[in-house]
């Protein structure tokens, strides 16, 4: 019989499938990193799924740092490669001495050792295993699988984790939000003509860590009369299904595996709530 001819576009959508899985695996490891900084958990937050694919393009090609890093990874996974291959055989050829060996042991001395009966047959199964066996793509494609994902994690968790501290403090790159609501909306917050006077709590109940709220109270605005590196800057985390998250940014000095307290806030639907968000906090007076 004739070979057939490779099928193009089935091998391009099969490309097409695998560079898919590996935007959205990068993209989910760069946010669960970012969001977990912030104590959120990226799987409550119902995130569209498109936008795990874009953050990967960020990552690989957003800026000239970005690209070096990106070029930096196809060097390292080229060494890698090579390197591992070599790791392979060396591994193997150790693995299925060792297990002619063990599975010797086992066999007369089964009544010796701890193990329980029934786990047995698996431990024997597993010694049986011979890898030279499996066929050397199979191999070879599983150890290309395994150090994609690991350095792909490395790279998005790790950039994920720089990028969260960096938003966290006075270099942010989020937007700096002011929020303006009817007094008996929210318990945190300033009257505007008096800065300070507190919120009316009297019908309000507070559970969990009260030091934490008289905390947020002392920071709720940004006052311009206290030196610059002391001033609390409210930035934006997110927007999503109607409700806000904003967080006061950290001055600078903290240490950076600190996290702000995030605090997050219902969208109104009476129109009395009015969110104004800035790339920059204005000039003080």
């Amino acid at each position: 019989m004739e070979n057939k001819p490779p099928n193009i576009l089935n091998q391009i959508a099969s490309l097409v499938v695998v560079i898919s899985a590996v935007l959205y695996f990068t993209g989910w490891i760069y946010r669960w990193a970012y969001f977990g900084f912030f104590l959120l958990e990226v799987t409550t937050l119902d995130l569209l799924n498109e936008s795990f694919f874009m953050v990967p393009f960020y990552l690989f090609f957003g800026n000239l740092e970005a690209v070096g890093r990106t070029l930096g990874l196809i060097v390292s996974f080229v060494w890698w490669l090579m390197i591992g291959q070599l790791l392979i055989l060396l591994l193997v050829d150790r693995w299925n001495k060792t297990r002619q060996q063990l599975s010797g042991w086992f066999k007369q001395n089964y009544h010796k050792s701890k193990l329980r009966a029934g786990m047995m047959p698996y431990v024997m199964a597993i010694l049986e295993l011979n890898i030279k066996s499996f066929p050397p793509p199979l191999v070879r494609d599983f150890f290309l699988i395994f150090i994609t994902l690991i350095m792909l994690y490395n790279l998005a968790y790790n950039q994920g984790l720089a990028d969260a501290r960096r938003d966290a403090g006075p270099k942010s790159t989020l937007p700096v939000v002011t929020l303006v609501v009817p007094e008996s909306k929210i318990p945190l917050g300033r009257n505007i003509r008096d800065l300070t006077l507190n919120p009316k709590l009297q019908q309000s109940r507070v559970i969990g860590d009260i030091e934490l709220y008289e905390q947020l109270q002392r920071r709720d605005f940004n006052d311009k009369s206290v030196p610059e590196e002391q001033r609390i800057v409210w930035r934006l985390l997110l927007d999503r299904n109607g409700q806000f998250y904003i967080f006061p940014a950290l001055p600078s000095g903290v240490p950076v595996s600190k996290s702000p307290p995030v605090v997050v806030i219902q969208e109104s639907v009476a129109g009395d709530q009015m969110m104004i968000m800035s790339p920059e906090v204005p000039p003080g007076e």
